[in-house]
C-alpha cells in the first residue's frame, strides 16, 4: 500500500497528470457540446462518452478502457418497500482498480443511471433511485443477475455505489450520488438549481474516503510521517477534499468528474489489499470484468459465477492503474 499512496501523492504534484486531466475533460466537453447540436438522447450521449474514454493512457501505468454489453436493458428485480418490482440496474458501470501487474490490491464499483434534462429539470424514476439509494436484496431469479446464481446484498458503506449523471446543456454532466439525489427531489424531478447550496450539504455528511479496513492505525500514522508531511499537504483522512482514493458524492461538472474518475475518488471499495470488503459487490464486479475480458491485465478469483449473457445493454469504463509497471 506504501507505493500505492506514493505514486498518488506524486500524480497529484504533477503537471502533465495535470493537462491529462485537463485533455480528457475537454475531449468530452467537445463531445457533449456536438451531442447536444445534435439533439442525442442520453444512451446515445453515455456511448459517446465512454468511446471518447476508451484507450486513454497516463504512461503505462494508467489506461481507461471502455465496453458495452448490447442487447436489452439491464433490469433486476428488488422488493421496492414491501411490493416486488422489476427497473434498470443503470446504463453505466465504473470499475476502479489498483494492481501491482495483475495482482490486485484495490478495487472500487459505481453504477450510474445517467439522464438528460429537460428545460434543465430531470426526471427521477422513485423505485430506480429506492433501488440505487438503498440496494435492498436484488433477487436472482431473472435479469442481470441470473448468471451470477444468488441473490445479493450490497452492502454499500459509503453510500457511493449508486449513482446518477446528469447531462445538460450547452454540453456538460453533473455527478451524484443516489444519497445526494434523494435529499434534493421532489415529485419525481430534481432541478439544476436544487444543486445550489449542495456543498454545505456534504460537508455536514459522513465522507470517510477509505473505506473499511482499508488500513490499520499504524498505516494511518505512518502515512501522516513519511508522506503527508513530505508534500506539505494541508488535508487530513477524511476530509470530502481528498485528493485520491475517496469516496466522491458530488462533481458539479465534467472537469470535476473526470479528475474524481482518475484519483480513483468513483464508487464503493469491494477489495483492499488482500481483503474482500463486500463479497457481493466484489462478486459482482469481477463477473463485469471476465465478461469483458479483464483478465488480460489482472488476475481475477475464477469464482462459482459464469459470465454475465450479452442479453443486457450497459457501458463499462475500466480505469486501472498499475503500480508494479516501473518505467512511464
Amino acid at each position: 500500500m506504501n507505493r500505492v499512496i506514493n505514486k498518488f501523492l506524486e500524480l497529484s504534484r504533477r503537471t502533465d497528470f495535470k493537462r491529462f486531466q485537463n485533455n480528457l475533460s475537454l475531449k468530452l466537453y467537445e463531445q457533449f457540446g456536438l451531442s447536444y447540436k445534435n439533439n442525442d438522447n442520453e444512451v446515445v450521449m453515455v456511448t459517446k462518452m465512454t468511446n471518447e474514454l476508451n484507450n486513454k493512457n497516463f504512461g503505462n501505468f494508467i489506461h481507461i478502457r471502455a465496453y458495452k454489453i448490447h442487447r436489452a436493458k439491464s433490469y433486476v428485480e428488488f422488493s421496492y418497500r414491501d411490493k416486488p418490482t422489476t427497473r434498470e440496474l443503470g446504463d453505466l458501470i465504473v470499475i476502479s482498480i489498483v494492481s501491482d501487474k495483475k495482482k490486485r490490491l484495490l478495487q472500487k464499483t459505481s453504477i450510474i443511471q445517467n439522464k438528460k434534462e429537460k428545460d434543465m429539470t430531470w426526471d427521477i424514476d422513485q423505485e430506480q433511485l429506492f433501488l440505487l439509494k438503498n440496494f435492498p436484496t436484488i433477487s436472482s431469479s431473472k435479469g442481470i443477475f441470473k448468471t451470477i446464481r444468488r441473490d445479493l446484498d450490497f452492502i454499500n458503506m459509503s453510500n457511493s455505489l449508486g449513482s446518477y449523471g446528469l447531462f445538460h446543456s450547452p454540453g456538460d454532466m453533473i455527478y451524484a450520488s443516489a444519497v445526494v439525489i434523494a435529499s434534493l427531489y421532489k415529485k419525481n424531478k430534481i432541478n439544476y438549481d436544487d444543486f445550489e447550496n449542495i456543498e454545505s450539504y456534504l460537508s455536514n455528511s459522513n465522507t470517510n474516503p477509505f473505506g473499511h479496513n482499508l488500513f490499520h492505525i499504524e498505516d494511518i500514522i505512518y502515512f501522516f510521517e513519511k508522506y503527508y508531511r513530505r508534500f506539505a499537504f494541508p488535508w487530513l483522512f477524511g476530509s470530502h477534499n481528498n485528493f485520491f482514493l475517496g469516496h466522491c458524492h458530488f462533481t458539479r461538472d465534467i472537469s470535476d468528474f473526470i479528475k474524481n474518475l482518475t484519483y480513483f475518488n468513483i464508487g464503493e471499495y469491494s477489495y483492499v489489499n488482500g481483503t474482500i470488503i463486500d463479497e457481493h459487490l466484489d462478486n459482482f464486479s469481477n463477473t463485469v470484468l471476465r465478461t469483458i475480458g479483464f483478465q488480460e491485465f489482472i488476475d481475477i478469483d475464477a469464482g462459482n459465477e459464469r459470465e454475465i449473457n450479452n442479453d443486457i445493454d450497459i457501458q463499462i469504463i475500466v480505469t486501472h492503474m498499475d503500480v508494479g509497471t516501473e518505467k512511464e
